[in-house]
C-alpha cells in the first residue's frame, strides 16, 4: 500500500480559527491523531507558519520524518518514475501538490501535464497506467522517486520506457532490448 500523507490535506481537517489552535499541546494531538506524524516527536521540535503547517528546516527537511515538499517557482517536484521490477527509469515528469494528493489516495501515478496545464493522470487515455509501489524522496524534498508497476507500455510512442535510445558520438541509437 502506498504510504504517503498530504500535510495540507490532513491540516485541511483541523479547525485553524479553534482558540486551542495555537496551543503547542493541541498541535501535537493533531500531528499524532489526525495528521499521522510520530508520536514520540513533540511539536516543540516543529516551527509552526501562519496556516499552522510546520515550517521547513533545513535539518527537518533533510533528517526529519514529516514529509514537506519543497516545491519549485512553479509549485512543481521532479518525479522520476522507474520500474519497480527491474529497476529501468520509465519517464521523468512533474508533480504539483495536486498531483501528489491524487497519486496518495488513487495508488496510481499522476503528474501535472505542463502543456495541458492541468491534472493528469498516467494512462488515463492509453490505459496504461503506473501503480505506484513506493515514493522515495530526496535528501532535501524537492525531488521524488516512484516505484511503479507499468499496466503497459509508458511512453506515448509505444516504447517500454520514455528513454528508448542512447547518445553515441552525437548520434541517437536505439537502445536495444
Amino acid at each position: 500500500m502506498l504510504r504517503w500523507a498530504g500535510f495540507s490535506t490532513c491540516i485541511g481537517n483541523v479547525p485553524h480559527d479553534a482558540p486551542s489552535w495555537n496551543n503547542h499541546l493541541h498541535k501535537r494531538f493533531i500531528l499524532r491523531a489526525v495528521c499521522g506524524y510520530p508520536a514520540t516527536r513533540s511539536s516543540r521540535s516543529y516551527k509552526f507558519g501562519r496556516n499552522g503547517a510546520p515550517v521547513s528546516t533545513t535539518q527537518e527537511r533533510e533528517n526529519g520524518s514529516i514529509f514537506m515538499p519543497k516545491f519549485d517557482d512553479h509549485g512543481l517536484l521532479t518525479a522520476v518514475v522507474v520500474d519497480a521490477a527491474s529497476g529501468a527509469v520509465l519517464m521523468v515528469a512533474f508533480m504539483d501538490e495536486e498531483a501528489l494528493e491524487a497519486t496518495r489516495k488513487t495508488g496510481q501515478a499522476h503528474f501535472h501535464s505542463r502543456s495541458r496545464g492541468r491534472l493528469w493522470k498516467k494512462g488515463e487515455s492509453s490505459g496504461h497506467v503506473l501503480e505506484v509501489n513506493e515514493m522515495l524522496v530526496d535528501c532535501d524534498q524537492d525531488a521524488l522517486v516512484l516505484r511503479c508497476t507499468p499496466a503497459g507500455p509508458t511512453c506515448h510512442t509505444g516504447a517500454a520506457s520514455c528513454f528508448y535510445r542512447v547518445l553515441d558520438d552525437g548520434v541517437l541509437q536505439r537502445v536495444k532490448t
